[in-house]
């Protein structure tokens, strides 16, 4: 059994809850043999050219630009990124089984959906594992998520009960949406549960909205975008979507800075 996930917290945490203290290391998720870790942004942008591609290269470096030192460095992670998806094609050639961990967001129903197009021809179990935006304790109250980062260790015990092992047809049906519905956009959503194809503008209105209450850094623009609307969207994204809309005018620098995110913008449209 080789558990994969698309959040890095989720792999490691998951780790920790099969591994006695005495025995746990400081080993890089890369680096263990039952877990795989494919952290390739499934919600965002065209993956026509496949998932290692020039293309998704680029759009990794982009997203990712901020947290690391150097452009060479950032190139060096994703090609690293990339001996992960190498190994999980190896391994379903083998015919190993797979049980794969998925949340209430577009990243992790879009990586559900790649995985189920990319192995449909391939003899090869899959089995999900879901995590609901809420979990019931046992003291009867409610705990919400954000995120798998959210989740203790106890938690990832006890979602694993609920495994279920995808039929044939649902492999088949969760290709089908990728391959005819899903692979070509620029974006990706969840709304209402379902995983929608939509265009890359769909959520400036949210950046309009924080910037028509006044000028502020971009800094604490994004960390109210990402604080107030829960959407479980790369940081990324918005930076990507704040540069177009200063580059066509929609929003206006008000206070310039050498570093991108030190800049005070304003909304430059129509309110």
């Amino acid at each position: 059994m080789i558990d994969v996930f698309f959040s890095e917290g989720a792999a490691y945490t998951w780790y920790l809850s099969t591994i006695p203290v005495e025995e746990r290391t400081d080993e890089p998720i890369q680096e263990f043999e039952s877990i795989i870790y494919l952290p390739f942004l499934f919600d965002l942008g065209d993956f026509s050219d496949g998932i290692s591609s020039t293309s998704r290269e680029d759009l990794f470096c982009e997203i990712h630009r901020s947290k690391f030192s150097s452009e060479a460095e950032l190139r060096s992670r994703f090609r690293s990124l990339t001996k992960q998806w190498q190994r999980l094609e190896k391994e379903a050639q083998r015919g190993a089984t797979f049980r794969i961990w998925v949340g209430p967001s577009a990243n992790d129903g879009c990586g559900l959906y790649f995985l189920c197009s990319i192995l449909k021809d391939i003899e090869v179990s899959l089995s999900v594992v879901h995590r609901p935006p809420y979990q019931l304790t046992p003291f009867k109250s409610l705990v919400f998520f954000r995120n798998w980062d959210e989740m203790t260790e106890n938690y990832f015990q006890m979602l694993v009960q609920g495994e279920t092992v995808l039929s044939e047809i649902e492999k088949k049906v969760f290709a089908m949406m990728w391959e005819n519905q899903l692979k070509t956009s620029p974006l990706r959503v969840m709304l209402e549960g379902k995983v929608l194809g939509v265009s890359e503008d769909f959520y400036d209105s949210f950046i309009r909205w924080q910037l028509l209450k006044g000028s502020t850094s971009v800094t604490d623009l994004i960390r109210n975008l990402v604080l107030e609307n829960e959407l479980s969207l790369n940081e990324g994204w918005y930076t990507k979507r704040i540069k177009a809309m200063l580059e066509t005018g929609i929003c206006q620098v008000v206070v310039p800075s050498d570093e991108f995110d030190d800049q005070v913008i304003k909304w430059g449209g129509e309110s």
